[in-house]
């Protein structure tokens, strides 16, 4: 490890633990320059951009996350722009000395127009994969700056993960809600900006991953025995800060162990390097909720319809347009092993015979893909029906 570039008969290495690798692709040497570089992309000064390419509305919203944090915080009796330059939004560039707004000033508070001409491939892709894992099931593409994206990527990943309280200290608390804070504070302001790559979200069956473009000294797992933080970007880290949203550097990485602990009894898997990745599993009950369909269909064998009596069909009947009626209302669309794994007392064949009978009925439309077939409401304007 050191500060250059270090090439072998025209070849780029990168040095990985007790490993020298070679560097192939434009994004990896790219990574490598930012990482070793000791000036930080946050300060880069744009002299274009100006109060008017930023969304200073925005400031009234973080002066009352000022007042909450701390009621005689010194910013609050501050005019915009000179908040703006406490926080140093504003200041001279290092290395050609011109003074404007800095990158930091963009990310956190430009308009999205600003955002695409500084950082054209800026944005946080959120994806829920839980029955449909070879697409999604939910997605958000947050574009905003960070002030924004922190509240659109909360509320995102807290619709999704089970909130299971949890006993801290002898007080009450929401273990989902401090791990989705500290994942998403990470994924946002410890990223390095000027990386091609993007920025990921992902809520699956067995818990929720991060991924984002880093500034690391070193690569490797992150534990607290080798914890050793090192600041990616001081001045959008100390913004968020005086904000209530994170702490001193470092905590994000305690936190994260002590609530996955608390919230599934495992620990979080934590790597750092060109990209940091973190994973953070879900409770075992969750799990279990959306497992594998065909597992469970095992478990409970072939069902003969011709078992079923009229009054038990009434019931199961039921049962299933219930199940429907959620997966529609969470979904949107669904395959008939998301049906099954709700309803336990009947096989899937026989969850398919009722949903075969939903569509005849209008109440449903069914799209076959492939080996598999997807069905949605009867009553969506952009369904489209079909034999199946």
């Amino acid at each position: 490890m050191g500060p250059s570039l270090y090439t072998f008969k025209g070849a780029v290495y990168d040095r990985v633990a007790d490993a020298d690798v070679r560097v192939r692709s434009d994004a990896q040497i790219t990574s490598m320059m930012a990482r070793k570089q000791s000036y930080y992309s946050e300060r880069t000064v744009y002299p274009w951009v100006t109060e008017e390419d930023l969304e200073t509305d925005l400031l009234d919203a973080v002066r009352d996350a000022l007042r909450a944090n701390d009621a005689d915080h010194p910013w609050l009796s501050l005019s915009d722009g000179e908040l703006l330059r406490a926080a140093r939004l504003y200041g001279r560039d290092q290395l050609t000395g011109e003074r404007g707004f800095n990158l930091a000033a963009v990310a956190l508070l430009g308009k999205e127009d600003t955002i695409l001409d500084v950082m054209p491939l800026y944005r946080t892709d959120a994806v829920l994969r839980r029955v449909e894992t070879d697409r999604y099931d939910d997605r958000l593409v947050c574009k905003s700056n960070l002030v924004r994206a922190y509240d659109e990527l909360v509320v995102f990943c807290e619709k999704w993960l089970p909130d299971s309280f949890v006993l801290d200290g002898g007080q009450r608390k929401s273990a989902r809600d401090v791990i989705v804070r500290e994942l998403v504070c990470n994924c946002l302001i410890h990223r390095e900006f000027i990386s091609p790559h993007i920025a990921r979200i992902t809520i699956d069956r067995e818990g929720i991953r991060t991924s984002n473009a880093s500034r690391a000294l070193f690569a490797g797992p992150v534990t607290l025995e080798s914890l050793d933080p090192t600041p990616k970007n001081p001045i959008i880290a100390n913004f968020f800060t005086q904000m209530g949203r994170s702490e001193e550097l470092g905590s994000g990485t305690r936190n994260l162990y002590k609530f996955s602990r608390l919230y599934t009894g495992k620990d979080p898997v934590l790597e750092d390097g060109d990209r940091f990745t973190a994973f953070v599993p879900v409770p075992p009950v969750m799990a279990s909720m959306v497992g594998s369909g065909g597992d469970r269909e095992a478990a409970k064998g072939t069902e003969r319809s011709g078992a079923v009596g009229g009054s038990r069909r009434s019931r199961t009947r039921a049962e299933v347009e219930s199940a429907v009626d959620n997966l529609i209302a969470r979904y949107g669309s669904f395959p008939a092993s998301a049906v099954s794994e709700q309803v336990t007392s009947v096989g899937e064949r026989t969850v398919r015979r009722y949903l075969s009978d939903m569509v005849k009925e209008g109440k449903l439309v069914c799209a076959p893909r492939g080996r598999s077939t997807t069905y949605r409401s009867g009553n969506s304007a952009d369904s489209l029906g079909g034999d199946c």
